[in-house]
């Protein structure tokens, strides 16, 4: 029995599990400009930033670990005064849309998909093509 992680566990020779008494992991994730741009987190965004958006229409999933993330979103959009739909489908992982053609709920949320993205193109508050120049 191994008494730091409370199990029975056999490892394989020379394998030893990390262990919190070895101490963190030292990554240099914060330090990293990327982590703080607004464009890879919207939430990191300024106010002014997104009250300059379109409608935006988030599809999140009840098993993404990145749910939070779009509730959090939707909400401080919805405080701002923008537009912003949230719907969330139940029992799919992130990344559903690749797994489109396994089972009628992963292609039930790709259709929804489809159409909020129809939704934005054909919505009348877009602007009309420039006539062609003769």
């Amino acid at each position: 029995m191994d008494r730091a992680l409370g199990v029975n566990a056999a490892f394989p020779e020379g394998f030893h599990p990390r262990r919190s008494s070895q101490g963190a992991t030292q990554m240099p994730l914060y330090s990293s400009p990327i982590v703080k741009n607004p464009f890879m987190s919207p939430l990191l965004a300024p106010d002014s930033m997104l009250k300059s958006l379109p409608p935006v229409h988030i599809v999140a999933c009840a098993l993404d670990p990145m749910l939070d993330d779009s509730v959090m979103f939707a909400r401080r959009l919805r405080n701002l005064g923008q537009p912003v739909t949230l719907r969330v489908v139940e029992d799919l992982p992130h990344g559903f849309l690749t797994l489109a053609a396994l089972c009628r709920e992963t292609r039930q949320a790709a259709e929804l998909c489809v159409e909020r993205i129809r939704l934005v193109l054909t919505s009348p508050a877009a602007p009309a093509p420039a006539p062609p120049l003769v």
